[in-house]
């Protein structure tokens, strides 16, 4: 999305007079065209030339790639990140406008008189650049970097990885077609996941892992609004890849080898490996965050996932004691064994839990149920990239591809890995 801030061009208006209409090019700001409509009559506030009466609006608009013009009345309800005095809002364009409204009446209790029309006019919009906020437009071919320090854009790029994953996982399991039909434009045109398919679910959990699906769409458009991103890394979705990860944590081959499509119970044990790593990562990530940008971005994220994951482990704790066929091992031992596995892959001690602890590990040191996995004071755990990089690959390594991610992650952190020797 392409335009050019401060030009415009005059249109004919209602009753002929002229219209002018401004927009700007990429990261939308909210530009003031002050256009005039003459109307005849003696009587009014505004007088112009002759005792004319001046009604003036505002307008802003934005021209994209192809040349067509849109402009806010067709984009009022388009969501917009707002800043203003420091802190960020989520906001339609229409509120966006709204509230600048509301700031030049408070800030400025100005007439523009019948003599001074055109002087006043360049004024007003002299000082109102000056006040006005920076406003941007969550379209989703907008860069945003500038919005954030550099560092924080590495780390807000990074969970692209893993919501890409969850997103095509979820979305194939519960639809039988990824990101290529859903939202192909998120890809980037990046490389088609191996091995994804459509899972065997009964009614209600296909409703889920669905929701689930959606909502990840909706993280890899929240991210990308506000950093640049990278296209679909290689993924492997393949039944071998989960049953490489059960093997792992079993220590053993199982047989019949996993087969997280198979029916609902397994797929929800293949869950429990993906939403809660991509969590414990928003955790660490937080207090490294500098912009409130990013931040407020994070914690949106964060609540999401962990919703994610606790109704994984909800599901899965209702059914705890239930042996998993054929292998005739409890679901509360699937669980324990996978977190115990990404305990061992990430290097950096106890940061996951299975569905059943011992009383010391619960919360308060009082209870083994564990639906939600926390530390002694039930605060989440935290993860670094390169622990959840060591997890993901499958090698306990950050520079060693492999699992899910046969030619590694990307992004400048998952990239200056696999560079390294």
């Amino acid at each position: 999305m392409r335009g050019w801030e401060g030009r415009g061009r005059r249109e004919k208006g209602l009753g002929g007079g002229e219209r002018r209409r401004v927009w700007t090019w990429g990261r939308i700001r909210p530009i003031w065209g002050r256009s005039e409509r003459r109307r005849g009559g003696s009587s009014g506030t505004n007088r112009g030339v002759g005792g004319e009466e001046r009604e003036v609006d505002v307008e802003v608009g934005f021209e994209d790639s192809g040349g067509r013009k849109e402009w806010v009345e067709e984009v009022a309800e388009e969501p917009c990140i707002y800043t203003f005095a420091g802190r960020a809002w989520r906001k339609t364009m229409k509120q966006v406008l709204n509230h600048l409204a509301q700031q030049r009446q408070e800030k400025m209790a100005l007439s523009v008189s019948a003599t001074t029309s055109a002087t006043a006019t360049v004024f007003l919009s002299f000082l109102l650049l000056l006040l006005v906020p920076t406003s941007f437009c969550s379209d989703d071919n907008v860069n945003f970097n500038t919005v954030v320090p550099q560092s924080d854009a590495d780390l807000l790029e990074f969970p692209l990885n893993l919501e890409y994953l969850e997103a095509e996982l979820f979305l194939w399991a519960s639809l039988g077609r990824g990101l290529d039909s859903v939202a192909p434009d998120l890809t980037m045109g990046g490389p088609p996941p191996v091995g994804a398919r459509k899972a065997t679910l009964d009614p209600f959990t296909n409703d889920v892992i669905l929701q689930f699906a959606y909502q990840e769409v909706g993280h890899l458009r929240a991210i990308k609004s506000t950093v640049k991103g990278f296209a679909r890394p290689q993924l492997n979705l393949s039944a071998e890849a989960f049953g490489e990860v059960m093997n792992s944590a079993f220590g053993r081959a199982l047989n019949p080898p996993f087969n997280p499509y198979a029916n609902e119970i397994n797929f929800l044990i293949a869950s429990y490996v993906v939403p809660y790593v991509g969590l414990t990562g928003y955790v660490g990530a937080n207090p490294r965050l500098q912009s409130p940008t990013s931040k407020r971005l994070v914690a949106g994220l964060l609540a999401v996932e962990s919703g994610q994951d606790a109704v994984i482990r909800g599901l899965l704790y209702k059914r705890a004691s239930e042996k998993v066929k054929p292998y005739g091992i409890t679901v509360v031992e699937f669980t324990n064994r996978i977190s115990e596995l990404r305990n061992k892959l990430g290097s950096s001690g106890l940061k996951d839990e299975g569905l059943i602890v011992p009383n010391l590990r619960g919360a308060e040191g009082k209870i083994r149920g564990n639906v939600l996995a926390g530390d002694r004071n039930s605060l989440g755990f935290d993860r670094t990239p390169e622990e959840i990089l060591r997890i993901v690959y499958g090698s306990g390594n950050e520079r060693v591809p492999g699992g899910f991610f046969p030619k590694g992650g990307d992004g400048r952190i998952a990239k200056s890995h696999l560079q390294s020797p």
